[in-house]
């Protein structure tokens, strides 16, 4: 009797185990997966790879709402986890609007602003047959000064002796209103108009910014409409950048577009479009803000899982600011790309208010 208990044990025993070995994997897959929505950040919450992984890893769907980076204190926040703006004042922005729910915020990731030509149209030659650009170590560099002058008096490339390039002496970008790209340049013009920043090197300061501002401001009045939100502002230029021979944005976008065409259209690409660095460029922090213990969540899910690092630079050119994380910067086959440009800082709070309010008082009205 008792041989016969024993076996009916081991026999119950046994058979729970198989149940665990079967069940317990499919536990996950069974349980309601978490839907996480963040406000910006869709270069990168919009990748496949990033999407699949917090699925299969994580059994988590990430969502986005796409914004300008400025937009996003203003914008209702209903059913968003986190935010995700492009630069570190528009977080401070966000921050000071909303800091009775912020839960978490760090810098995730870092990219530099550079300007993109059209090579295949003859745009990179003239600007170095004139003088205006310089190669070195495979990358193409710009002295700011001569440029600035020429925008200031709205001098044409033929006329400061740029032969073959198309219109007015400029550098189109995306709306400082609501872009975060768009005030980056605004910062970069602003730091070479600081007073002995002509050859770059120092940041805009508060201080010195008053007899700035009008040329910021003559400036952005000179762009006429432009797109309010970096991403698409990038997509425009590259529909029409026979007609815009400079254009201010960042290499994460470009990168993230290059790396999403097929094979066969790579070198393509390459043959067409090159980035022009400003001798001294400027980075621009994409600050993570969490609001829900979701937000928080993802925030540390993405920190603490190296995929998410090596695939930020892999598809994007996105360099990680946390750890250590991810690859080195110039790991990439776009032979122009800069593994450590010279770069200033964002401007403290205080300037980046008054170039806010300078190129748009209403936004500075008392309400």
């Amino acid at each position: 009797m008792k041989r016969n208990q024993l076996f009916i044990v081991g026999a119950a025993l046994m058979l729970l185990v198989l149940v665990a070995i079967v069940v317990v994997p499919n536990v996950f897959k069974t349980t309601p997966k978490t839907t996480i929505t963040c406000l910006g950040g869709q270069v990168f919450l919009a990748d496949e790879g990033m999407q699949q992984r917090l699925l299969d890893e994580y059994n988590i769907e990430v969502k986005y709402v796409s914004s300008g980076s400025f937009e996003m204190k203003d914008k209702d926040l209903t059913g968003i986890d986190c935010a995700w703006p492009g630069s570190a004042p528009a977080a401070a922005d966000f921050v000071s609007a909303h800091k009775d729910i912020v839960l978490k915020k760090d810098t995730m990731f870092r990219t530099f602003n550079l300007f993109f030509t059209r090579k295949d149209l003859g745009y990179e030659d003239a600007f170095i047959k004139a003088g205006y650009v310089y190669q070195k170590d495979g990358a193409d560099f710009m002295p700011m000064a001569p440029i600035i002058e020429a925008m200031k008096a709205h001098k044409t490339w033929e006329e400061i002796g740029v032969q073959g390039v198309p219109g007015f002496v400029n550098i189109k970008y995306s709306a400082p209103e609501s872009s975060g790209g768009g005030l980056q340049h605004l910062f970069l013009l602003c730091s070479y108009l600081m007073p002995g920043g002509e050859n770059g090197g120092l940041p805009c300061d508060a201080a010195n910014l008053g007899p700035v501002l009008p040329t910021l401001v003559d400036n952005w009045n000179f762009q006429g409409g432009q797109t309010g939100s970096s991403p698409e502002w990038f997509k425009a230029w590259l529909q029409n950048s026979r007609s815009l021979p400079l254009g201010a944005s960042s290499e994460s976008l470009f990168l993230g577009y290059y790396n999403q065409l097929p094979a066969d259209q790579k070198k393509a690409a390459l043959d067409d479009i090159v980035g022009i660095y400003s001798e001294w460029t400027i980075g621009t922090d994409h600050v993570f803000i969490a609001i829900t213990p979701n937000g928080v969540r993802l925030l540390e899910i993405l920190q603490s899982d190296p995929y998410f690092a090596q695939r930020a630079w892999d598809a994007y050119g996105m360099r990680t600011a946390f750890g250590g994380l991810g690859a080195k910067p110039g790991q990439t086959d776009v032979p122009w790309i800069v593994a450590e440009p010279l770069a200033i800082s964002e401007p403290k709070q205080d300037a980046t208010q008054m170039i806010t309010c300078a190129i748009n008082p209403a936004k500075c009205a008392p309400k």
